[in-house]
């Protein structure tokens, strides 16, 4: 009988768009700001720490709460908000692929904004996942 652990999660990003909200952030919230690209680089660094980020319903010291985006969702992307302890106001919005354990950050928005009515957002996101070779649910 076979024992194997299973495979690591691989970790990608949207570099053009989430390299323009990390600009952003940096310009409203520097604290915010370090602390997101620190997140960043760690999870280029160790992508199997990702899971955390991507697992619905996930709690513990460093994450508030990982919920699914309803509105990608309907539209067969996998697809979660990730809300933070120590940057509140920011939120990580990822895609998944949860079969092939894969997962990409394609966005990090201020709180105040409406990601569920920015279709720039919707376009870039659906975008990303063809880029990753995701697959739709």
């Amino acid at each position: 009988m076979s024992q194997y652990a299973p495979r690591a999660y691989q970790f990608t990003y949207d570099k053009a768009g989430v390299r323009d909200d990390l600009e952003r952030c940096k310009q409203e919230d520097r604290y915010a700001y370090g602390r997101i690209f620190v997140l960043l680089e760690q999870l280029l660094g160790d992508p199997a720490d990702c899971e955390r980020f991507i697992t619905e319903g996930w709690q513990d010291n460093q994450i508030e709460d990982v919920t699914a985006i309803r509105s990608l969702l309907d539209e067969r992307i996998d697809g979660v908000r990730t809300k933070l302890w120590d940057v509140r106001a920011w939120r990580l919005l990822f895609i998944c692929d949860l079969p092939g354990r894969r997962a990409g950050l394609v966005a990090i928005m201020h709180r105040s904004q409406n990601y569920e009515d920015d279709h720039e957002l919707w376009d870039r996101i659906r975008n990303a996942v063809q880029r990753f070779g995701f697959g739709r649910y």
